[in-house]
């Protein structure tokens, strides 16, 4: 994995205005819309039938509280192993009922014969395989009115479209560009547009094969396929990470980007100008760590404290421009100000921690003084001692076991306040870093 973050989730946008010089990749992208459509079709009547088997499962949970109660955490489990995918609601469902049989099954052993119980089980046994079945049916009339259209789809797009978009995609990632050229926008516009219609063709082939998996296991009588769905964020790292080897270098991701950060003759593989201008892929796949959040522990590009410049690394002349490289710098120089160390012990810390010692010493004292017994001075010791013990327990916050509160001295105070300031100040900074990122998730054409 690539990604410098585990929830990082980067979209791709595309839209006829980014290929309205090119009527050939507008053309394409129609005829991708156009299959996306049919699938989306689909996809809302398979929701259609997981909405029935999941009302079906509420109805079940009202049969039997002992039912209910003996089978949740089964029911989750079971489910969730299941459930290769969360948008594969459907699987889940059904895995979930069977749980639910099979949890009910064994709390009957439970209820030692409660002939009640067992009727209620069978009931819903019925009624599970009756809805299972009724959906099983469902499935299967998407399958035979859908299945032919989408392999004809998966076929055209498969043969004719990704070829020439993989082409295009192969031959403009040979180009290098440098900085300063007029045309240097122009060609990695023209790179990330390539990018973003391979990455969104090889979704839509991976969502075809996945439907047409499962579709054809319907045909077969079974409720799915065990194919896993397809993800956009992965296909998209999957494109990215091969950049390296097909540049040369062999030593991996972090190596790659190392390497083209120190690039300093001015020329950049059109791959590497992307991923330093795009916000989306410099956020995720480069990404800058801030020393005070240590937010992005892998992160290549480091901001200790306030301090991020750009101009530290040869291609400081490409991330300088970055919207979130911007945003980053921003955020750190408004909001990194930390409050001041509060100063070490003073004269108040000082008074208020002698005040009891000095009554202990005028304590004893005033025992040997005035007292000649041996016995009424040893108490006077004593209690002195005490006095010089509580304090340290309320004033230090020496726990002595006797239940004295603590009282704050003024440096613990002065403390506590520039914690809570610092703290304050390092959410601020970590809210605004998250946001940043949630706004430049998109890589829109």
């Amino acid at each position: 994995m690539i990604r410098k973050y585990d929830n990082a989730n980067v979209s791709i946008d595309l839209t006829n205005n980014g290929l309205a010089d090119s009527p050939e990749y507008a053309s394409m992208l129609e005829e991708i819309k156009e299959c996306e459509s049919l699938t989306d079709l689909i996809l809302e009547q398979y929701a259609k039938v997981d909405s029935s088997i999941r009302e079906f499962r509420e109805s079940i949970n009202k049969v039997s509280e002992n039912i209910e109660s003996f089978a949740g955490d089964l029911l989750e489990g079971v489910g969730n192993m299941n459930v290769r995918n969360n948008d594969d609601a459907l699987g889940g469902l059904i895995v979930g009922a069977s749980a639910l049989a099979i949890a009910g099954g064994a709390a009957l052993l439970n209820w030692g014969g409660n002939k009640v119980a067992e009727r209620k089980e069978r009931k819903a046994k019925e009624e599970r395989d009756a809805k299972l079945e009724a959906a099983l049916e469902e499935k299967q009339k998407i399958a035979d009115a859908k299945y032919g259209p989408l392999k004809r789809f998966k076929d055209r797009i498969s043969e004719s479209i990704y070829p020439r978009i993989n082409t295009a995609y192969d031959k403009d990632f040979e180009m290098r560009v440098e900085s300063g050229d007029p045309l240097f926008q122009k060609k990695v516009t023209l790179f990330k547009r390539d990018l973003a219609l391979l990455a969104k063709t090889q979704f839509m082939v991976g969502t075809l094969d996945y439907l047409l998996s499962e579709m054809t296991a319907w045909k077969e009588g079974k409720h799915d396929s065990g194919s896993i769905k397809p993800s956009p964020v992965t296909i998209l790292e999957g494109i990215i990470a091969s950049w390296p080897k097909r540049l040369g270098i062999q030593d991996g991701w972090d190596s790659f980007v190392e390497s083209q950060l120190f690039n300093d003759t001015g020329q950049y593989p059109v791959a590497a100008a992307l991923l330093f201008t795009e916000p989306a892929l410099l956020s995720n796949y480069v990404g800058i760590n801030f020393s005070i959040l240590n937010n992005c522990k892998s992160g290549i590009i480091f901001a200790e404290d306030n301090d991020l410049d750009a101009d530290y690394y040869p291609a400081g002349e490409l991330i300088s421009k970055n919207p979130y490289y911007l945003d980053c710098k921003r955020n750190l120089e408004n909001n990194f100000k930390p409050p001041h160390w509060p100063k070490s012990f003073g004269i108040k810390d000082i008074i208020v921690i002698a005040i009891p010692i000095i009554l202990a010493f005028l304590l004893s004292l005033l025992t040997f003084l005035v007292f000649p017994g041996t016995f009424v001075r040893i108490l006077g010791i004593t209690l002195a001692v005490a006095l010089v013990a509580c304090s340290f327990s309320m004033f230090l916050g020496e726990d002595l076991g006797i239940g004295l509160p603590y009282i704050p001295l003024p440096y613990d105070k002065a403390y506590d306040d520039y914690s809570m300031s610092y703290d304050q100040m390092i959410e601020t900074i970590k809210n605004q870093e998250d946001n940043a990122r949630k706004e430049y998730s998109k890589i829109t054409v």
